[in-house]
């Protein structure tokens, strides 16, 4: 009888041991980093009120022209938010909050007396086998929503063959602007009950709803994309994300996966996540998140000579202009965006600001074009030197250039 043996090929010998190497350094060393965390409780001193309430009038004035009540329990909703994203780590253990009451019972403390006395934080964290007590409160929490609006006429005249036409048609500019806000500190105690760190963390984000009306043409722009809208008859109302509308956040459970797709609930995420990043530092180990994770990830699959930014026009602001030299300008994009030589930008500058008519504040201005440039020479990752082949003169450091519809097919089509 013949015998067959068969040879492994050495490429799929020397992955096969990097991969088992891997795995052999990998999982002992996330055992051995793996940390209990107590996260003992949340303090709530945002004076929040409800999703259809700003939080922000104290006293039983507030209460007039607040929300229908307080829907939302920020001390219980941030301590399970935290537990939750501290399991996602893989290193951190969240001790059950029926542990923690049940020592807590157990040793006859009460938060008051965790909070001055560093000695019954050491017993406790003894007793729970913590190494890291945590307590947080949430100092501002809330969404506010500004609404601007501008009007004016226009005129507009040509004249071709001896004929002349024009016509004036009204133009409305409508914007809105939702702002979520959140900051919250945090306490960290080590395994002797003294206080290791006390972060502040704070974050917020802002979704934009803006458009132009040109008598029976309404021009929609969100982050969503742009809508047009032709003559006066309704239409379903399109559900923009992240959410934002008091009255569908009064119906969305604090915490829900739905919640996470409000304004609200994407900020709240940053700043536990930021949370998360000061325990790394101050309690340790040193290890990778999930979200940097998948962000090393993703830049790993986009390629090395990629030349065009993913996706979006390339967007930027004019650094540098030469009063004398038309060619020695400058902007703050390079080659980290896929700027390009002989690539063509539109420049715009501030025109007429869009104001909110009850508090008076600037929320944004009309952008007005007054020139082209051209890329003449990529410098380094953040500059680059232009032409200005349009608005030689009108053209001022801090205007804003973007890239072009037509300019973006071209280059797609090289």
């Amino acid at each position: 009888m013949r015998r067959h043996t068969s040879r492994l090929r050495p490429g799929f010998v020397a992955v096969t041991s990097i991969i088992l190497s891997l795995i052999v350094l990998t999982i002992p060393d996330s055992f051995a980093a793996s940390k209990r965390i107590a996260v003992l409780y949340f303090d709530d001193h945002s004076q929040f009120d409800s999703p259809t309430g700003c939080g922000c009038i104290p006293g039983f004035i507030g209460a007039i022209f607040s929300g229908k009540g307080k829907l939302w329990d920020l001390k219980a909703g941030f301590t399970e938010l935290l537990n939750r994203k501290l399991k996602t780590t893989g290193v951190y253990e969240p001790i059950p909050q029926d542990e923690i009451l049940d020592a807590m019972t157990t040793l006859r403390f009460s938060r008051k007396a965790l909070k001055k006395d560093a000695e019954k934080r050491r017993l406790l964290a003894e007793e729970l086998r913590a190494d890291t007590l945590v307590v947080g409160d949430v100092r501002k929490f809330g969404q506010e929503r500004a609404r601007a609006n501008a009007s004016r006429s226009l005129q507009e005249g040509n004249r071709r063959g001896g004929r002349s036409t024009s016509f004036v048609s009204s133009v409305q500019v409508l914007g809105y602007l939702y702002t979520a806000r959140i900051k919250v500190d945090m306490r960290f105690y080590g395994v002797s009950g003294k206080e290791v760190a006390t972060p502040h963390l704070s974050a917020s984000r802002r979704h934009q709803l803006g458009g132009a009306q040109f008598a029976a043409l309404q021009v929609t722009v969100t982050e969503e994309g742009t809508e047009l809208n032709f003559g006066q008859s309704p239409r379903a109302e399109k559900k923009f994300r992240p959410i934002v509308r008091p009255g569908r956040l009064s119906s969305i459970a604090f915490g829900s996966p739905e919640y996470d797709k409000t304004l609200l609930g994407i900020v709240t995420d940053d700043v536990l996540l930021q949370g998360v990043k000061k325990l790394r530092k101050h309690i340790g180990p040193d290890f990778i998140l999930p979200s940097e994770a998948a962000e090393m990830a993703q830049k790993a699959k986009r390629p090395q000579n990629a030349s065009m930014p993913l996706s979006g026009p390339i967007t930027g602001t004019i650094i540098h202009v030469d009063a004398e030299n038309r060619e020695n300008a400058y902007i703050n994009v390079g080659s980290a965006v896929g700027v390009k030589v002989q690539q063509q930008l539109t420049v715009y500058t501030k025109g007429e600001p869009l104001t909110d008519p009850d508090t008076g504040d600037v929320l944004d201005y009309i952008p007005i074009k007054v020139g082209k440039i051209e890329v003449v020479e990529v410098r380094n990752d953040r500059v680059s030197r232009v032409n200005i082949i349009e608005g030689f003169g009108e053209i001022k450091r801090g205007d804003k250039v973007r890239q072009s519809k037509t300019s973006m097919l071209q280059a797609d089509s090289q």
